[in-house]
């Protein structure tokens, strides 16, 4: 897509395994690490998913204007620190709005994760 002149808003989803920034949830895996980040969302005492809705506000032109792939929002999380949002809400919070979303062939067959 980068190399053509069509331009979607586009996005892709990953996994917490995948995109988890917070120090004691990534080290964590599977259903554990679902549930830590869960719990750690709904008792607001992740800075990451907090920070996600005003950056994507503020960004949301750029981030949805080009290709992003995971390795992206790791670097950008990376450098941002405690200021970053977290990828992985980050790009379920670009869905929304993209008219292109990359996906694991996994997300395709299962019927739960579709929804």
């Amino acid at each position: 897509l980068k190399r053509t002149t069509y331009s979607p808003r586009a996005t892709l989803l990953g996994s917490r395994k995948q995109t988890c920034v917070h120090p004691e949830v990534r080290l964590l895996s599977g259903n554990a690490q679902n549930i830590q980040c869960k719990l750690y969302c709904t008792s607001r005492k992740c800075g990451h998913q907090e920070n996600t809705e005003p950056f994507f506000d503020k960004n949301k032109s750029s981030l949805l204007g080009s290709v992003t792939d995971i390795e992206d929002l790791m670097s950008t999380a990376a450098t941002m620190g405690e200021h970053a949002p977290c990828p992985y809400f980050l790009t379920r919070k670009m869905a929304t709005e993209a008219d292109l979303l990359f996906v694991p062939y996994s997300y395709l067959v299962d019927a739960d994760t579709r929804k």
